[in-house]
């Protein structure tokens, strides 16, 4: 009964590793969305910028377009809208990805409490084996 305790309870350590991992992947997937979308308000501001070409590469654009942008809809389908409207895009967006967030930790919470639940009885049958 032990061994399946303890096998039950590594699982839910893995469980709850594997959650967290994807809650600190959907939250740098919203910090870099709220990124965007400040950069997308404040993009009068700026003349010239850096293009990303490649990984760690970039090249200088003389003239950065202000009046509309690209913005993946899915399926490598790219969609030109204005800058309103891909701030409006971006938001439902990260309004998804915090509630995606939200339902992670509620799953990590309810792991977590089995987890806990499976280490008393660990802890309990081996004070009753004493």
């Amino acid at each position: 009964m032990s061994e399946q305790l303890e096998a039950q309870a590594s699982y839910y350590q893995y469980l709850l590793e594997k959650t967290n991992e994807q809650i600190m992947g959907m939250q740098r997937i919203l910090n870099e969305n709220n990124e965007t979308i400040e950069f997308l308000k404040n993009i009068k501001e700026f003349d010239s910028g850096l293009l990303e070409i490649g990984v760690g590469l970039m090249i200088k654009t003389l003239k950065i377009e202000k009046q509309s942008v690209l913005v993946p809809v899915g399926s490598g389908v790219m969609v030109e809208k204005n800058i309103e409207e891909a701030i409006k895009t971006l938001n439902e967006r990260g309004v998804q990805y915090a509630n995606n967030i939200h339902q992670l930790q509620q799953s990590f919470a309810v792991i977590n409490g089995q987890l806990e639940k499976t280490s008393e009885k660990i802890k309990n049958g081996e004070l009753n084996e004493m």
